[in-house]
């Protein structure tokens, strides 16, 4: 792996500020470097401790600020940006703030800081321990499985999905007991900061190699906000439980809750979290029993928003020209609750582990309907060599 000299762009220089008469406008002016562009933040006493973007990717050396209130007070700082996206540090603060600090900006938020304490700290990591930094970073990526991958961005790439992953782990907050990750740090965009979902947290079975406890940890928020009837959010975080009501039932998501708490458990093997993920994993199969097969067939539709349920939201031909999922008996949720649950619950037995399985222990005695057996008769075949744990298609 060959590291480089890369400069980012310089610090916008001579900043300024002029307001209007009436102070319900301001002019905000730089210096313009060609080939870089300008974003604009602001903060105000009406929104104390924190910056707000107003302006991005400005190929100019000014910004005009409308629409102020005549009775607040503002400060903005400018940041540079170049053709590769990399950004410089922001510039010097210009306004009419007068002498009150973002640190009192922050304190008087509410957000439990200071200006003695923030400074305080900051200047505590001028001291701080780099050499144990690396080598508590060495040991977290010691864990993670090493290939032979010839190309120098490929295997840059390959590492630096594990720092993604680690970047986007949050600590616990809220109603979150436990670490939770989020899609995007920076911005905070939309549903990419709400909180976790079943098929995002495929993501746990590469980061569980490079931090175990954290991954399970990851997996208990779901075990600690599930319904008494077996229930799991559609998406859970630290300030979200969404439910997504829709035709008298919540939506939930794909269930590969219990496949990823058995992936996570066969890298770490930890049987205080294969007990807790078996308690867990039997109430939401038996929700599934439960409240996903509303013809009593035997077999299972999506439902609820279940659009969004089969994490098929987006132009998927069936929806779109022939109708609602759940309006379709499901082949993908046939898989994973016949042949794939028999294949862990023979993987448990041999091994006298029952706490993982996405079945309950006795699934191999439940009488299913002639129907279901006919169908996994004449699409089990199919569907396995199609796809490994869900397949593209209903029937």
């Amino acid at each position: 792996m060959k590291l480089s000299v890369d400069p980012f762009p310089l610090v916008p220089q001579n900043v300024s500020v002029q307001f209007s008469l009436n102070n319900e406008s301001a002019v905000v002016h730089w210096d313009q470097v060609p080939g870089l562009a300008y974003n604009v933040y602001r903060r105000t006493n009406s929104t104390p401790g924190r910056y707000d973007l107003v302006a991005e990717i400005l190929n100019a050396s000014g910004y005009l600020d409308l629409g102020l209130n005549p009775d607040s007070t503002y400060g903005y700082v400018v940041v540079a940006r170049d053709s590769l996206g990399k950004f410089s540090g922001h510039s010097v603060e210009v306004g009419n703030v007068g002498m009150r600090s973002f640190f009192e900006d922050a304190a008087q938020a509410g957000e439990n800081a200071n200006a003695d304490s923030l400074r305080s700290a900051a200047e505590n990591l001028l001291s701080y321990n780099m050499e144990q930094a690396v080598t508590d970073d060495e040991a977290l990526y010691s864990r993670i499985p090493r290939f032979a991958i010839p190309d120098a961005d490929e295997e840059m790439v390959y590492w630096s999905a594990f720092s993604l992953i680690r970047q986007c782990m949050l600590p616990p907050e809220g109603q979150c007991s436990y670490n939770y990750y989020v899609f995007s740090r920076e911005p905070q965009w939309g549903w990419g900061h709400g909180g976790q979902v079943f098929h995002e947290s495929l993501t746990m079975l590469a980061y569980a190699f490079m931090d175990p406890l954290s991954a399970m940890n990851s997996q208990r928020v779901y075990l600690e906000r599930q319904w008494a009837d077996g229930y799991i959010n559609y998406r859970t975080g630290p300030y979200l439980n969404e439910t997504i009501p829709y035709n008298g039932q919540y939506t939930t998501s794909a269930p590969w809750y219990n496949w990823e708490n058995w992936e996570v458990f066969q890298i770490h093997p930890d049987s205080a979290f294969l007990n807790e993920a078996y308690q867990s994993g039997k109430l939401f199969y038996q929700y599934w029993l439960n409240n996903r097969d509303a013809d009593n067939d035997g077999l299972c539709e999506w439902s609820a928003h279940a659009v969004l349920e089969s994490v098929r939201d987006g132009k998927v031909a069936v929806w779109d020209q022939v109708g609602w999922p759940s309006d379709f008996e499901c082949l993908d949720l046939l898989l994973v609750f016949y042949p794939c649950g028999r294949e862990w619950l023979i993987r448990c037995r041999q091994r006298s582990y029952f706490s993982i399985l996405l079945l309950p222990a006795n699934f191999g005695e439940i009488t299913v309907s002639p129907l279901w057996r006919q169908m996994i008769r004449t699409t089990t075949r199919w569907a396995i060599g199609t796809v490994r744990y869900g397949c593209s298609g209903n029937i």
